[in-house]
């Protein structure tokens, strides 16, 4: 990725193609993901600069810089992201703001964006898609799962019948733990219409493929690493 990124840079270029700006976009928020300091040290800065003039921030950049600010967030980042989520006047500039605060790596920082779902500040609407989106960008899919497993009545009870059979089934579609596929089928929800009962059998056969995916490529990643470069084997975050 860093040499694509290399090619590119941060800024846009003169007759660069219409799909430059995405590639750059997907390679920052790829390399933010595995902690390249480089990439870290750049969506900082250029975070700092959006918090004291917007108009710093080039919008073909804002969801990336957002994801790996977010991805990488200490308590005061963290804050800062929410502060913007709360104040955006648009569903889709508050969505972004929101979902970085979903992609926080530090676990009593995934706690908190948990209990945001709670909260109201997220729209009903679009509460599944934040908890899915959570559950799916941590390294540890099932910590979502089991840090929102307890509290989910009180948010059920806002949704509609449609939203909350989705619910508890999106969130665990993130895992590749058999046993949070059996959890799934076990919960009351899980069975309480014919539409829970589909979108269960969805996300079971979905935790089902991913597990037995990773039982298969995770050997031989780990072997190819070791041949070509030597590296340890891969962490569980590799093939998520």
């Amino acid at each position: 990725f860093r040499p694509a990124f290399d090619r590119d840079g941060w800024a846009a270029k003169p007759g660069e193609s219409i799909e430059t700006p995405m590639l750059r976009a997907l390679l920052i928020r790829a390399l933010g993901r595995y902690d390249d300091p480089d990439i870290l040290a750049g969506a900082r800065r250029r975070f700092a600069a959006f918090l004291a003039d917007p108009g710093t921030l080039p919008p073909a950049l804002q969801d990336a810089v957002m994801t790996v600010v977010g991805h990488a967030a200490d308590r005061r980042t963290f804050d800062a992201l929410r502060k913007l989520g709360r104040a955006a006047t648009s569903t889709e500039e508050k969505l972004r703001f929101y979902y970085a605060l979903g992609e926080a790596s530090d676990p009593a920082l995934v706690d908190q964006a948990v209990k945001i779902a709670l909260t109201g500040e997220v729209p009903n609407g679009r509460v599944n898609f934040f908890l899915s989106h959570a559950a799916s960008s941590d390294d540890r899919p099932d910590l979502v799962w089991k840090l929102f497993a307890p509290m989910r009545d009180a948010l059920e009870n806002r949704l509609s019948d449609r939203e909350r059979d989705r619910l508890m089934p999106l969130i665990a579609s993130a895992s590749s733990d058999p046993a949070t596929a059996a959890a799934l089928e076990t919960l009351p929800e899980a069975t309480q219409s014919t539409g829970a009962r589909h979108e269960t059998a969805k996300a079971v056969e979905e935790i089902t493929f991913r597990a037995e995916l990773r039982q298969t490529l995770l050997p031989s990643i780990s072997r190819w690493l070791k041949s070509n470069t030597g590296a340890a084997a891969p962490q569980e975050r590799t093939i998520q």
